[in-house]
């Protein structure tokens, strides 16, 4: 799966125009592959992906075990959890969550925590007003927070956000396979 992602360049995702090889990218954020990365891992995915030099790894990441945006007002979860393969691809999963907010809100924060990092690929939540489908681009607004590393936002205190009362969130959520089997609800604030 990795080879075939990175291969046809859907992985890292990068949305901007390809940098020129001959180029150092003009981005700080930049998440492609450039060709010599690209044919590194392609290789080591090639050759049965051997250890390298255990003094030469990085130290294990430490996750914050709180809300890295503070103590969140509202909190939302999945209802049920959701059970991941522990082999092959999944389709998303979708799900809704409602809000039960009796009045209009704004949002400066958000945080997506799943209950386990090692199955969550990434969410992306859909706010869908309450009477609407959510089909159309025009009757929703999308918020989105890749796990990891970037699962959480906060604006600025003039860039709030409206969430609609009695609206509701629809995340699709992208599992990766695993062993054993997984069965995990993440939660949004």
């Amino acid at each position: 799966m990795i080879k075939k992602q990175v291969t046809r360049g859907a992985m890292p995702p990068w949305f901007a125009a390809p940098t020129p090889s001959t180029h150092d990218t003009p981005w700080a954020n930049d998440r492609s592959l450039n060709g010599h990365d690209k044919s590194t891992l392609l290789t080591w995915l090639e050759s049965g992906r051997p250890q390298g030099d255990i003094a030469d790894a990085p130290l294990p990441r430490k996750f914050h075990s709180g809300w890295s945006i503070g103590e969140p007002d509202a909190i939302f979860q999945l209802s049920q959890p959701i059970n991941i393969k522990a082999e092959g691809t999944m389709p998303y999963q979708n799900v809704t969550v409602p809000t039960n907010f009796p009045e209009d809100r704004w949002v400066q924060s958000y945080e997506i925590v799943p209950t386990d990092r090692g199955v969550v690929h990434h969410v992306i939540v859909k706010v869908v007003e309450k009477g609407k489908s959510g089909t159309k681009d025009e009757e929703r607004a999308e918020r989105e927070a890749t796990t990891p590393p970037t699962s959480q936002a906060t604006a600025p205190a003039f860039c709030q956000k409206a969430l609609p009362k009695n609206s509701r969130l629809e995340p699709p959520c992208i599992s990766r396979s695993t062993t054993p089997p997984m069965a995990k609800p993440p939660r949004t604030s």
